[in-house]
């Protein structure tokens, strides 16, 4: 199928500069006539749109300090280099209320799969207790296939137990993700980390969004 693809496209390419030379390397094979840099393969790096994933908090930030025009200059390192000016102060509490704003969402979403599930009143009402907005947060969401190994962060489970419930520097983190409906065992890595998220040890340091999206997407980055 990649033969016919590559004979029968207008265009190919990789997903990155090194995905593109692998790539041209890997199927020179059909273009013996050229060199292995004029394999008609190019490549495009994934990047972001500042529009759709910058909080609205940090677009006036940026607006106010880097100037109107950052969407446009995003890959301009003297831009950047602007960032230096804006108060430590006030750097930090936009960030901590958009940590506060990501807290809150994730009870909301966790409540509402909660009641859904006609869970007890006791685990309705300990979502109130869920995630602290005070805390380092760390927000962990991809597609749970095997290879991606979503589960990696259990396999001490001792020691990841022990840095968040750290009484001195807690830590806490967000789940959110989806697995094929025919990827049992992605289904399996997700089963994984919701049974963690609910040992009393770390209850209130884990939680798992369901129907992951772009929208969860967006307050993950943003918080």
């Amino acid at each position: 199928m990649t033969v016919l693809a590559l004979r029968y496209a207008r265009a190919a390419n990789g997903v990155s500069k090194l995905h593109g030379r692998v790539s041209r390397e890997m199927w020179h094979v059909l273009y013996p006539e050229r060199s292995v840099d004029e394999v008609p393969i190019s490549s495009i790096t994934n990047g972001v749109h500042a529009r759709t994933w910058v909080s609205p908090l940090f677009w006036n930030l940026y607006d106010q300090y880097l100037g109107p025009d950052w969407p446009e200059r995003v890959s301009d390192p003297e831009l950047w280099a602007k960032v230096e000016e804006i108060p430590d102060e006030e750097l930090w509490r936009r960030k901590e209320a958009l940590r506060e704003r990501l807290v809150s969402f994730t009870r909301h979403r966790v409540l509402r799969a909660r009641r859904n599930r006609g869970e007890s009143n006791e685990r309705i009402q300990a979502v109130n207790q869920l995630l602290d907005p005070k805390v380092l947060t760390i927000g962990f969401a991809r597609r749970f296939s095997t290879y991606k190994r979503g589960d990696l962060i259990l396999r001490n489970l001792e020691r990841i137990t022990r840095i968040f419930t750290n009484k001195e520097y807690p830590v806490q983190i967000i789940f959110a993700g989806k697995a094929h409906p025919r990827d049992e065992g992605g289904k399996r890595l997700i089963q994984r980390v919701v049974e963690w998220s609910n040992r009393p040890e770390v209850a209130n340091r884990v939680a798992f969004i369901e129907n992951y999206d772009a929208y969860v997407a967006r307050n993950l980055v943003q918080g």
